[in-house]
């Protein structure tokens, strides 16, 4: 049996994607998932009283879901009524959704809703993801004795955290929806192998990549299937469920019929990061392992540090490892050493596109020192890798997730969006891959153009995120990616996996479209 540990059904106003139940039920269904843990959208954004009732009631008519009453500590006079509503509902767990619904630790409100959730007798779900709160429910849980707490959408940046605190508290569970690291799950087995459980956040995210990242983890069977299933069981007190014998283990979805290239690969991305894929060697494998003829890599410290001893580690990379080929990194402030790179770009055989990484230069968009760069690349024919970190925090307030809108999701300034369009009229032989994709902006921004790509992945998936891609700019216009050596190839193929590409299409995207642009067709 595979259990889902974190998804919810409802609605979501931030973006035009399909949450509802039967949206949940469709992802399960083609997933192979039997279960899943779900809170209602409209309890988490709305109300919690009513949220909590109506999925209560699509649950007592589908077995398939098991309910997750969401409790708002801040609404004090509603607090007794939303548990009592919520276990005379047979709600699976109780859930403080603290991204969406804040309220701090410390405050009298917490420990107040913590003490009438613990009553209950029902497990506790916390959705969190601040620095430093993550110990601090820890220890406030274990303080008053709660038996089972459920840390969950917690960031890969705090995997580190997450380790430590599945060592020091034995009554901490977590769950794999946003752990994209080669090696997370292996890494969190191996701290808790009987408190770890797959979730997804489906269908806000979609479902398979973080179940390609639970089925790709090197642990024994008998671990894959207490982290695909029986460990949420058991965390729920369904202990006669759990020790059913495991049926067989799924298998990675989404792995490439046809030698993949990778045009999105950084060495040294995190080093804070713990991970079992820690520079060329280690990335040399995992392109072994998922079918990857190469991988175009640039040097984070090129970008982060020093522009010119990056590229040298960069350079030397790709000439002692045969599946990385080279990105040199330019920057507009670091014009004589960019300048220098760029010329041996042209004549290194190896090297086969230009990065750039804004966010390392603090230059605004409107600067023209980012024409003067380009148009050097441009004159050079090398195309540009755009390695975009850009969140939808331009076009509404950063404090969003506070305010309800819990799903990150990727976008653009208009300044830099103006950037690109003049780019695009001034050079329109200047081939652009847009790495992270810009979210919307992106589908609108390349469907407008002459010569600019999208590259799609991403730490924060969005539902159906290739297939609207393919369908507002052609499958000319997508190429294949993976962020390595942060994100597992694994993660990205199964959010591939599930545009469910013709042929043709798998041959554009994972390949031929990148030997186009890189000139090796």
């Amino acid at each position: 049996m595979i259990v889902d540990a974190f998804a919810v059904a409802g609605g979501y106003p931030a973006r035009p994607v399909k949450i509802g139940h039967a949206d949940l039920g469709a992802a399960m269904a083609k997933n192979g998932v039997d279960r899943a843990l779900t809170m209602s959208m409209r309890a988490i954004q709305v109300d919690a009283v009513a949220g909590n009732d109506h999925l209560m009631s699509l649950a007592s008519a589908d077995a398939r879901i098991l309910p997750v009453a969401v409790v708002d500590p801040r609404a004090v006079t509603r607090l007794d009524l939303t548990i009592e509503r919520a276990v005379a509902g047979n709600a699976a767990a109780l859930a403080f959704h603290m991204t969406a619904i804040p309220c701090p630790v410390g405050s009298l409100l917490f420990s107040r809703g913590l003490e009438r959730a613990n009553s209950s007798g029902k497990p506790l779900i916390f959705v969190c993801n601040e620095r430093g709160q993550l110990t601090q429910i820890a220890e406030k849980t274990a303080s008053v004795g709660c038996p089972r707490v459920l840390l969950a959408g917690v960031s890969y940046h705090h995997l580190g955290e997450l380790l430590m605190l599945l060592e020091e508290f034995d009554h901490l569970y977590v769950e794999t929806s946003w752990q994209v690291s080669p090696g997370a799950v292996e890494l969190l087995a191996a701290a808790g192998p009987t408190r770890l459980l797959y979730g997804s956040m489906a269908p806000l995210r979609p479902m398979r990549p973080a179940l390609n990242m639970a089925v790709d983890a090197d642990i024994a069977p008998q671990e894959k299937a207490d982290v695909l299933g029986r460990n949420a069981l058991r965390f729920l007190d369904l202990e006669i469920d759990a020790e059913e014998p495991p049926p067989p283990l799924p298998e990675v979805a989404g792995l490439p019929s046809l030698p993949a290239i990778d045009l999105h690969c950084h060495i040294g991305t995190m080093p804070e990061q713990p991970s079992t894929c820690f520079g060329a060697d280690q990335m040399q494998r995992e392109y072994e392992r998922f079918n990857i003829e190469y991988g175009v890599v640039s040097a984070t410290s090129a970008y982060k540090d020093d522009l010119d001893a990056g590229n040298a580690e960069m350079l030397a990379a790709v000439e002692s490892h045969s599946r990385l080929r080279g990105s040199v990194v330019a920057n507009p402030h670091h014009w004589d050493d960019s300048l220098r790179w760029l010329d041996l770009a042209v004549e290194h055989p190896d090297i086969f596109h230009v990065t750039v990484n804004p966010s390392s230069t603090y230059e605004p968009f409107h600067s023209p020192l980012w024409l003067k760069l380009f148009a050097e690349i441009a004159r050079r024919r090398l195309p540009v890798f755009y390695n975009t970190p850009s969140q939808d925090t331009f076009r509404r307030s950063p404090e969003a997730t506070t305010k309800g809108h819990i799903l990150k999701v990727r976008a653009a300034p208009a300044d830099e969006l103006a950037m690109f369009r003049q780019l695009d009229r001034e050079m329109p032989e200047l081939p652009i891959v847009i790495g992270h994709g810009f979210g919307l902006d992106g589908l609108e921004l390349a469907a407008g153009s002459r010569n600019i790509h999208l590259e799609l992945c991403t730490t924060y998936p969005e539902q159906n995120v290739y297939r609207s891609a393919l369908d507002a700019v052609g499958a000319e216009r997508v190429v294949f990616g993976t962020d390595l050596d942060l994100i597992s190839p694994a993660f990205v193929l199964g959010s591939l996996w599930e545009a469910e590409l013709s042929a043709a299409e798998e041959r554009l995207v994972l390949r031929d479209n990148a030997l186009r642009l890189l000139g090796q067709s």
